[in-house]
């Protein structure tokens, strides 16, 4: 009865120590799992800020550019202005 009953333990301990190594190796698959992921959450946060750099770059050389173009307007409607001031001048 002994025998038969230490087999049994032998048996459930085997099954325990079964258990305890499957949740080792499942806990060891979601921890990568988490891993991974956050590692490529991280990566598309990395990449959604490197082109939200270059969009917010591209619209800063936009509007220098434009900001170039009005002064060269600005410039050129004040020269016309003066130059026709100035003939006016001359011709009174």
């Amino acid at each position: 009865m002994f025998t038969k009953m230490r087999a049994t333990i032998a048996a459930e301990r085997r099954r325990a120590d079964e258990a305890v190594r499957q949740l080792a190796e499942y806990r060891q698959q979601v921890e990568q799992e988490r891993r991974q992921e956050r590692e490529a959450f991280m990566a598309a946060l990395a990449e959604e800020r490197r082109r939200s750099d270059e969009e917010r770059q591209q619209m800063q050389q936009a509007f220098m550019a434009s900001l170039t173009e009005i002064t060269a307007q600005m410039t050129h409607l004040i020269q016309q202005r003066n130059g026709s001031n100035g003939d006016e001048r001359n011709g009174s």
